[in-house]
């Protein structure tokens, strides 16, 4: 299928870019990352989303950059500074500690979420 009539505005759509961009199909990379294929056709169709260590894993089965698959931003289209790239990677990184500490009140996901769409630039 052509990747270019998928949107891949959003996490899964890039996922859905990604994996198609590989050829690879959704049950090998499922097996790969140890999940049932339903869970990854599920973040394809953004009806849910990987933890941030799947996303990781993820982003070296498809050979994309983990800050691609969340943000959509490349090197080159990214008109931020590193530092402020930096900063994000470093709020991420927070999601999980905040999860342990407030008892999981909202999930990882939704944090992730936030902070994606507070930071996101638009075009």
């Amino acid at each position: 299928m052509d990747a270019e009539i998928y949107a891949d505005d959003t996490l899964g759509g890039r996922l859905l870019s990604a994996r198609e961009g590989a050829g690879l199909s959704l049950v090998t990379v499922a097996e790969q990352l140890g999940v049932d294929p339903s869970s990854l056709r599920n973040w394809e169709c953004d009806r849910s989303e990987p933890s941030i260590d799947r996303l990781v894993r993820l982003a070296a089965i498809l050979n994309v950059r983990p800050f691609w698959l969340i943000t959509g931003d490349t090197e080159g289209d990214c008109a931020e500074s590193e530092r402020n790239a930096t900063d994000r990677v470093m709020a991420i990184n927070r999601v999980g500690r905040s999860r342990q500490r407030d008892g999981g009140e909202r999930s990882s996901a939704d944090r992730l979420s936030d902070i994606v769409a507070s930071n996101r630039t638009l075009q």
